[in-house]
């Protein structure tokens, strides 16, 4: 596997406050050496935006941004190694999935769930699908990466 310090960690989370913390945590605290955060949140920035997750290793991303699945359908359509973050009380959820986490609850795994993604394989359409299944929301998604 490649060193952490070489991984390209894109970071696309709606609270600037929280992707600050989430960068400084994976720099210091897991070594990784490049963290891009990503602007989902501006309209306009959204095509700069999947052109540098294209380009990235791992993304974390929040599933909903303003009540809406934006990230969980950017994160379907980029196909990369992702963790998905939900936070407490916006989806009646299981705390931790095979490619997600509820925060703040289970923050003290981050650590361990983002070394065991790294070393899975990407998440499939079908992940997604049955993610996506459980949770009406989820569903408007537009599309599934191919």
């Amino acid at each position: 596997m490649t060193e952490k310090k070489d991984l390209l960690i894109n970071i696309a989370c709606a609270d600037l406050k929280i992707t600050e913390s989430l960068s400084r945590y994976l720099t210091f605290c897991l070594g990784f050496g490049k963290i891009f955060i990503n602007p989902l949140k501006n309209p306009y920035k959204i095509l700069e935006a999947k052109e540098i997750a294209e380009k990235s290793d791992f993304l974390i991303v929040d599933a909903l941004i303003n009540g809406e699945p934006k990230g969980f359908g950017f994160a379907c359509e980029i196909g990369k190694k992702t963790l998905l973050l939900f936070y407490s009380g916006e989806l009646d959820i299981e705390e931790e999935g095979p490619f997600w986490l509820v925060l703040p609850n289970k923050l003290g795994r981050l650590r361990e769930k983002i070394t065991e993604l790294l070393k899975k394989a990407s998440p499939g359409d079908s992940n997604y699908i049955e993610l996506g299944k459980k949770f009406f929301i989820l569903r408007a998604t537009k599309s599934y990466h191919e």
